[in-house]
């Protein structure tokens, strides 16, 4: 059997990326909701979301009607790909035809040569199949499977295929593919096993693809007696199993979790680091890899199921050894706490992530994933087995045994509520007091200056709205403080036209839920107690392992003899060099007398009295950020971050070698070394490129064109206010406003200011308008195809309205 290696040109990919990224932005459209593959918007973890919960289910089914479940394998699935059939799809999709031809002018012209020990053989040409490595050949293949995904269908609709339903009245469920992955659900029976059979034959014949039989497997509901299943077994040829395994890289759990189930993601992580020579790797280096590989590889698992703490702890445990020696397996003295590590670089860690968080922002996301889109395949399979109205979500979920996705889901859902904020578009959702939709942590009824009449309590948003489509203000200003009611007046009041209230993720400016915000925000990190002194290592220019040098020192954490004195070590603390004074941080890198003259040689007399007398944290600010101006011929954060590096070194190669360096070496081992950092930096390659400013001037429209110029406004009290202005073509005023808007962001401004330009272009008659705004993210938001519910998101509804008319 020889493996296939594509190798395709950079002109070929270049065209066929191209044709992938126009039939990507289609598939949403194409292709149903079983397939998840390559479509825009949707997610690997929904299919395996719904396959927990069927196989979750299908262990406690009751009743006559049994279930099964089929996880079919495609022999070859790539390979395999008839060239008719592959155009014939293209061209039932809809397709252009010169489209198409092009499609199947890449697919058709790969020719292969076979590599016989060591030599090439003569080159011949394929008849079938799609290239593995072409941009294109996912989605080829996608569309194709759509054919096997519409003769389901097609059965379904006849009545002939039985779909099954987790709970009576559920969601039906026949099929879930990815890519060529597939899993197809009926109710158990022969007769169905004969319409499986007769629909993959169909799909086999038209494509060529073929089914194998051999790790084909099905698996039965609790209530399919022995006997039936055996003969349905049969009737399919595949085997029967008790366990239907991996499913997309994931275990589908169908017994009790503990910490045997996730022993392979140990043993990957241990196999891992065993098979890296971390002999040849610096302190930078392991944390590199630690970071972007170990601590990563339980990622995808963390994303559907809770870790036992004590699998997460093994694995902290492994990133922690691993760190501090290069071995999974070694104990060493660990100079600076786990705890500490995992905070951010500007907390003063480096930025290792907390296993524990981490997989419950990873786990938000299926929560959030309910709250926002209620309209997919998997939140209305979860919905409808769990009880749960998607137009109607609770504050809490119901005490409910489920499956261990439900599990996570309840684990997680009160936080991802919690984080949750109304955008007001008609305003029927919103309660007025009780819900967040004005300031970000907090509903309005917690600033309200007096008991709130019970009558009102519970009245939306849109009760607060006159017959001019205004707000209310009588209703509310005297019960409100001032700069809560700047803050509701910066907000468009509600209108029918705007739809729906939406919930967006409040802890994303676009309003999108990530991972990464989920997971700061369950950090709890406080900005304002941020050390600012803690930016310091990693804004001085150069080598990382110098970087995390300073990092150790302004933790005080490095091996001298006091600080292993103090860990109990059997050491005398007095400095080896001296023999006089106890060797501390400062000690061995700046205080000793046998280093001391370098100093006084690098460091102007002037500056000798503050420079000696600083504690260790002022003294390695004050010389990171050149506080005392001295001059040199290099710069002094340079020679200064080098410096205290090498003294570092030298004491210890004292201490191993017992050879003392004079103070002349060690400076121009230092001065050698800064040289080459300098000028490393100020090389070409490391340049970053320099922002240009271009300047500008107003021209005016051709005509019978006029243009309308905005702009917004924010001061540092919060105020914000917009104004425009209308010219003709001959730089003629014609109309313009400027208005005051209230407590808001400058976003919210210039997108007030957009609308108010319009309004009053369309009111004033102009209908061949031009639009300048100064504003990048403004004209991102107008112009993306899907309006992203945030705080934005009323203006930006009704801007796109207006950008639609018949100017």
């Amino acid at each position: 059997m020889f493996r296939p290696i594509s190798l395709c040109t950079v002109a070929y990919k270049t065209v066929t990326k191209i044709i992938a990224n126009r039939l990507q932005a289609l598939l949403p459209e194409l292709i149903g909701p079983q397939q998840t593959s390559f479509v825009p918007g949707r997610h690997i973890v929904d299919n395996i979301v719904i396959a927990q919960e069927v196989v979750h289910s299908m262990p406690k089914k009751t009743g006559k009607r049994g279930l099964m479940a089929i996880k079919v394998d495609l022999q070859k699935a790539y390979d395999r790909l008839n060239w008719s059939f592959i155009f014939e799809t293209l061209q039932q999709t809809g397709l252009p035809i010169h489209l198409s031809r092009l499609i199947m002018e890449c697919v058709t012209s790969a020719s292969m040569n076979i590599l016989w020990n060591g030599e090439v053989t003569e080159e011949f040409y394929p008849g079938r199949g799609i290239r593995q490595g072409d941009p294109l050949s996912p989605y080829i293949f996608v569309l194709c499977i759509k054919s096997l995904s519409h003769g389901i269908t097609q059965a379904v609709v006849d009545g002939s295929w039985k779909p099954i339903r987790l709970v009576k009245h559920g969601t039906p469920l026949t099929h879930l593919f990815f890519a060529n992955d597939l899993l197809l659900f009926a109710e158990a029976s022969i007769d169905q096993a004969h319409i499986i059979d007769a629909v993959l034959e169909n799909y086999c014949r038209s494509s060529e693809a073929k089914v194998n039989k051999v790790k084909t497997t099905i698996f039965f509901s609790k209530n399919v007696a022995s006997r039936e299943g055996k003969l349905i077994g049969a009737a399919l040829r595949v085997s029967i199993t008790h366990d239907l395994g991996n499913y997309l890289g994931m275990s589908l759990l169908h017994s009790r979790v503990n910490k045997a189930t996730y022993q392979s993601i140990l043993d990957k992580v241990d196999m891992r680091l065993s098979g890296w020579n971390a002999a040849h790797l610096s302190f930078a280096g392991r944390i590199t890899l630690a970071q972007l590989v170990i601590q990563a590889m339980p990622i995808y698992a963390m994303q559907t199921t809770m870790f036992p703490s004590s699998v997460r702890h093994r694995i902290d445990k492994y990133c922690r050894r691993f760190i501090l020696d290069g071995k999974s397996k070694s104990h060493k003295m660990c100079m600076v706490g786990w705890d500490k590590i995992c905070l951010p670089n500007s907390h003063g860690g480096l930025g290792f992530k907390n296993l524990g968080v981490m997989n419950h922002a990873l786990l938000m996301k299926i929560s959030w994933g309910i709250i926002s889109n209620s309209d997919t395949l998997w939140v209305r399979v979860l919905c409808s087995k769990y009880g749960l109205d998607p137009c109607n979500l609770p504050s809490s979920l119901p005490d409910k045994q489920g499956s261990r996705v439900w599990s996570a889901i309840r684990k997680t859902w009160d936080a991802a509520m919690h984080r949750a904020r109304w955008a007001v578009c008609n305003g029927a959702r919103i309660r007025f007091w009780l819900d967040c939709w004005v300031t970000k942590y907090e509903p309005l009824i917690g600033f309200a200056l007096q008991p709130i009449p019970q009558v009102s309590l519970n009245a939306t948003v849109s009760d607060f709205i006159n017959e001019h489509s205004g707000w209310r203000w009588l209703n509310f200003e005297l019960l409100l403080p001032p700069f809560i009611l700047l803050q509701i007046a910066s907000i468009m009041p509600p209108a029918p036209h705007l739809g729906p209230d939406r919930l967006y993720w409040c802890f994303n400016p676009r309003g999108l839920f990530t991972v990464r915000s989920a997971y700061e925000s369950l950090c709890h990190h406080n900005l304002d107690a941020q050390d600012k002194v803690w930016n310091l290592p990693w804004s001085w220019k150069g080598p990382q392992s110098i970087k995390l040098f300073i990092w150790q020192i302004l933790h005080g954490k490095l091996k001298t003899y006091r600080e292993l004195s103090r860990r109990n070590i059997p050491v005398s603390d007095v400095c080896v060099r001296c023999g006089i004074s106890a060797e501390d941080i400062l000690h061995a890198v700046r205080d000793c007398r046998c280093i001391k003259n370098l100093w006084l040689h690098l460091v102007p007399a002037r500056h000798h009295l503050s420079f000696f007398q600083s504690n260790l944290r002022a003294w390695i600010a004050a010389n990171m950020q050149n506080k005392w101006k001295i001059d040199s011929e290099l710069p002094w954060d340079c020679i200064f971050g080098v410096a205290i590096w090498r003294l570092w070194f030298w004491q210890n190669h004292f201490i191993m070698a017992g050879n003392l360096v004079d103070s002349k070496t060690i400076y121009l081992d230092i001065m050698a070394r800064a040289s080459e950092i300098h000028r490393i930096n100020n090389s070409h390659l490391s340049q970053q490129p320099r922002r240009k400013e271009i300047f500008i001037s107003w021209l005016p429209p051709p005509w019978p064109w006029c243009k309308l110029n905005t702009d917004g406004s924010y001061r540092n009290t919060g105020e914000a206010g917009a104004g425009g202005i209308i010219r003709d073509s001959f730089g003629n005023w014609i109309s313009g406003f400027s208005m005051n808007i209230g407590e808001s962001s400058v976003i919210m401004a210039e997108l007030w200011g957009l609308y108010q330009g319009l309004s009053l272009a369309w009111n004033v008659g102009i209908r061949h308008l031009l639009v300048e705004v100064d504003s990048l993210c403004v004209t991102q938001m107008i112009s993306q195809q899907v309006v992203v519910p945030n705080v934005f998101y009323a203006l930006v509804v009704v801007i796109r309205d207006f950008l639609s008319r018949n100017w």
